[in-house]
């Protein structure tokens, strides 16, 4: 697929301190926003033009993307409206490698751009600050806001806005179609990389899921919580299968739960007199474009949320709409469960395996005669999830020891390409922790590209054939490191 960055330098007031760049490149790790407006007058309810600025986390700015605000070649203007709050979500595709927004095809100061006829454009920027604006949805969201667009890998879509309901295109628009209208004014789209998740909040106002990832019309969406007749639900991170994060521009940051199947919120934060719209998430810190438009940072205590803290605040006549995180060059991609699937579990658990402390997981043969092992390995399976559905490099590190002398350890990856797993190392271990890390070829392999999981599996057996007294095992860490 092909990339460009077809637009022209811009030069703003002096007041704005932004420096527009062409093709200037993300850094990972840095936080990005959407700005409309260019500091130098009052953003309307014209066309406006649209910007990426990169921050680092600390909130300290550092460069600036221009989308397209007139045709070359390709490439459409991809302009927004200044004064519509609930435009300019930024996502970032599955597989890490892009950001995406939804504009319209219309030159800056065409008026009443949200209520006008002209086409929606999704817009796709990659990390080396190429844009690509040439997918036009034709009529389909006339009228009224395209709001939010995601991506799987770059070459197509899946759109919401304020009326025509979900709707998939190709990269370029050709063949644009709505693939569900159960409900159609909604606001925020993404993907697990299984299934399509969405907000909606007119109706019954809530977090939609729709299964897979489809293209064709005719799917149907259910609600997986409501969030209330008086909610104004917009950005969301699914944490996992029980805790979920919503902004919420009437209420603030909320924290939703599952319990039993009932959804609740736990405990709600606002920015001081401000309240939320967008989100991101690095499994520590929240990051959140506030509606008095400031970048803030804040945790989840486990008990409720801390107080934000400001990292940025926007510039004179801009607005900031859309936040997300940069997968970082390298992460480190601790387990999320582990499972003894032969032998016996002694003591400890994934709390035990996250950090290299002297705290083990301990497991044992669990078919014994008079004090003899007799038949059965250890075996324990750890999953975790990688930050995006590819990896260009992996490397799986595991430190053990065993109780006797002679035992032997196997480490295997899962192939989620064959369906089976890989075996990458084996050697025998000894009674004091030995750390074994591997760098494994072919790393993409080893994470699936629909649910991002990783799995590994160790096993532990005498090296001998013959009988041998009893031993256990102990696991002081299993941990990823994973560039995307």
């Amino acid at each position: 697929m092909r990339l460009r960055a077809l637009f022209s330098l811009a030069i703003l007031a002096a007041s704005a301190a932004f420096t527009i760049s062409s093709g200037q490149s993300l850094t990972p790790g840095n936080l990005v926003v959407t700005r409309v407006g260019d500091g130098t007058a009052t953003p309307t309810n014209a066309a406006n033009p649209v910007f990426i600025d990169q921050y680092t986390t600390s909130g300290t700015y550092v460069n600036t993307i221009a989308i397209p605000t007139t045709q070359s070649g390709t490439n459409l203007p991809c302009t927004n409206s200044g004064t519509a709050t609930s435009e300019l979500s930024l996502n970032l595709s599955g597989d890490g490698r892009f950001l995406t927004l939804g504009g319209y095809d219309a030159t800056v100061g065409t008026t009443g751009i949200a209520s006008s006829t002209v086409p929606r454009v999704c817009a796709l920027v990659g990390m080396d600050g190429s844009v690509d604006t040439s997918t036009q949805l034709g009529s389909l969201y006339s009228g009224n806001n395209i709001r939010s667009v995601w991506t799987a890998d770059g070459t197509a879509f899946w759109c919401v806005g304020a009326n025509s309901g979900i709707v998939y295109s190709p990269l370029g628009g050709a063949g644009a179609l709505v693939i569900c209208n159960s409900t159609t004014n909604n606001r925020i789209i993404k993907s697990d990389g299984t299934d399509i998740y969405y907000m909606t909040g007119a109706g019954t106002r809530g977090f939609y899921k729709i299964p897979g990832l489809p293209t064709t019309s005719g799917q149907t969406s259910t609600i997986q919580f409501p969030t209330g007749t008086s909610s104004s639900p917009y950005d969301f991170i699914v944490v996992d299968a029980n805790d979920v994060y919503v902004a919420d521009d009437a209420a603030g940051l909320q924290k939703w739960v599952n319990n039993g199947g009932t959804w609740s919120v736990a405990y709600t934060q606002t920015a001081g007199a401000a309240f939320v719209r967008s989100l991101a998430y690095d499994g520590t810190n929240i990051y959140a474009v506030t509606t008095d438009d400031r970048i803030v940072e804040t945790q989840d205590t486990g008990n409720g949320f801390n107080s934000f803290t400001t990292l940025a605040t926007a510039a004179t006549n801009t607005h900031l709409r859309g936040i997300k995180l940069l997968p970082a060059s390298e992460q480190t991609v601790h387990a999320s469960n582990v499972t003894v699937t032969s032998g016996t579990l002694v003591s400890g658990g994934l709390s035990q395996i996250q950090e290299a402390d002297g705290q083990y997981l301990v497991a044992e043969p669990s078919i014994l005669s008079h004090g003899f092992i007799v038949a059965g390995p250890v075996q324990v399976v750890v999953t975790g999830t990688a930050p995006s559905g590819s990896a260009s490099e992996l490397k799986f590190k595991g430190i053990s020891h065993a109780s006797r002398a002679g035992v032997g350890q196997t480490i295997e990856l899962y192939d989620y390409q064959a369906g089976a797993y890989v075996s990458v190392d084996t050697r025998a271990i000894t009674t004091s922790d030995q750390t074994v890390e591997i760098d494994a070829s072919n790393p993409a392999r080893f994470v699936n590209p629909a649910n991002h999981e990783i799995r590994a599996r160790l096993t532990f057996k005498p090296m001998a054939t013959v009988n041998t007294m009893k031993w256990s095992i102990s696991i002081d860490q299993t941990v990823w490191t994973i560039t995307p």
